[in-house]
């Protein structure tokens, strides 16, 4: 016994809703319904820290108010000096009532 996708578009913005139905009966009682939506990804793209980081520098800093964000964007950093093998370095000190990430190299 297996499972049966039956698809149902439900709109314009081709959102499509998925029955996955038991392939022996297809009663509408034992359906499980899952709904695939398409998202635009550049409406929810807040902003790109990777190509922030590539731009800065020597001396140039980062200011981050937000303890969760600075420390996002600190971890991005050594991730792009490990992984794409940049001949950059960045510290990160706490001034100024927040958070600053310095390219120093």
């Amino acid at each position: 016994m297996g499972l049966v996708a039956c698809a149902l578009p439900l709109n314009e913005k081709a959102c499509t809703q998925v029955f996955w139905c038991p392939a022996d009966s297809l009663d509408a009682t034992h359906t499980r319904t899952m709904i695939i939506e398409r998202v635009n990804l550049k409406d929810i793209k807040q902003q790109d820290h990777v190509s922030l980081l590539q731009s800065l520098e020597v001396g140039e800093s980062i200011y981050c108010d937000d303890a969760r964000k600075a420390q996002s964007i600190r971890v991005l950093s050594y991730y792009l000096v490990r992984s794409r093998k940049l001949d950059r370095k960045f510290v990160f000190r706490k001034m100024d009532r927040g958070w600053r990430i310095i390219r120093v190299i």
